[in-house]
């Protein structure tokens, strides 16, 4: 299977919410919705998976607007102001809706339970 293909069996964002979305800075132009790592089947994708990470996404940039990221770096993900850590896994291009893209796949790095005081 081709990343294209793999990447487009997942839900995206409506295009309309893209706004309230940004990697790095960066308006993207085709998010995924977070999908759950066991779903990382394509072999690329698979042996670069963080055991102890969250989710994953995939983040897709019109070719010239996306951000310079390099594989393994960590960056912040941010949705409509909520700022969630994540580590890039890997990037490529991609053709999103007959325009050239450069797509990352990022995991969220795991969240700490921060109602978890210890208060049983």
């Amino acid at each position: 299977m081709e990343l294209n293909e793999y990447i487009n069996q997942f839900p995206c964002y409506p295009h309309e919410e893209l706004q309230n979305k940004q990697l790095h800075g960066v308006v993207p132009c085709s998010t995924t919705y977070p999908y759950d790592k066991v779903y990382a089947t394509h072999k690329l994708i698979k042996k670069k998976v963080l055991k102890d990470g969250g989710d994953l996404l995939a983040i897709s940039f019109l070719k010239g607007s996306e951000p310079r990221l390099e594989v393994g770096e960590k960056t912040q993900w941010e949705i409509s102001g909520i700022v969630h850590d994540v580590q890039v896994l890997m990037s490529f291009p991609l053709q999103h809706k007959g325009y050239r893209a450069w797509c990352y796949i990022v995991q969220q790095m795991e969240a700490v339970n921060v109602m978890d005081n210890g208060d049983h």
